[in-house]
């Protein structure tokens, strides 16, 4: 992001700061919706846990629409032009939003079934809570303390499920993509918890 800008000067004189056409470039490689659709169709399907929880509603979409988030992220939701807003540049993340269909030309077609799916509430729940709770299996877990996309919170509820057999490596040595950037030393480290040849507090 820190080489993301490009100054460029106008006729005029005066100066700007604007995107460059080469991070655009990547940023576009970076989606992957021409070739994996299934990504958008169900990014928030996966999560809905149980009927108690209802439908997912196209929620990122929704929060965006809240008033606290409204004025941050106004220009997400197409509520304030570019040119209008004020303050950083803020991004969202892996969420995905309705109108993708309509800025993608590879996910028209699916707009329909993913309206359908964001509407569906009779989901079954994701998990049996009770055959969890306190483990009787041998578990290490990573928690990046720093992970934007994981409430480390929500973390800390699934570790205190699992019960005392649960080990947790709490650790801003990583972000989301631990396992992408160095999976050799996340794996042996969790392998060795688990046998008992290291040992993290957590």
């Amino acid at each position: 992001v820190e080489s993301a800008f490009v100054d460029v000067r106008s006729s005029a004189g005066g100066a700007s700061r604007e995107l460059d056409d080469r991070f655009l470039a990547k940023v576009e490689m970076e989606q992957s919706f021409d070739t994996n659709p299934m990504y958008w169709l169900l990014h928030e399907a996966i999560y809905c846990d149980g009927c108690e929880a209802g439908a997912s509603s196209w929620s990122a979409d929704c929060v965006l629409r809240e008033a606290e988030f409204r004025t941050l992220f106004g220009t997400a939701i197409g509520e304030i032009p570019a040119s209008d807003a004020e303050g950083p540049l803020l991004f969202t993340g892996e969420m995905v939003f309705p109108w993708f269909a309509e800025d993608f030309i590879s996910l028209g077609g699916f707009k329909q079934a993913a309206d359908l799916l964001a509407t569906r509430a009779d989901w079954p729940n994701l998990y049996d809570k009770d055959a969890l709770r306190d483990t009787k299996v041998p578990v290490s877990a990573a928690m990046y303390y720093d992970d934007m996309y994981v409430e480390q919170a929500f973390s800390e509820e699934t570790a205190d499920l699992l019960g005392p057999n649960c080990q947790v490596w709490v650790t801003n040595e990583f972000q989301h993509s631990g396992i992408r950037d160095d999976g050799k030393r996340v794996l042996d480290t969790l392998i060795k918890m688990v046998r008992g040849e290291v040992s993290i507090p957590s």
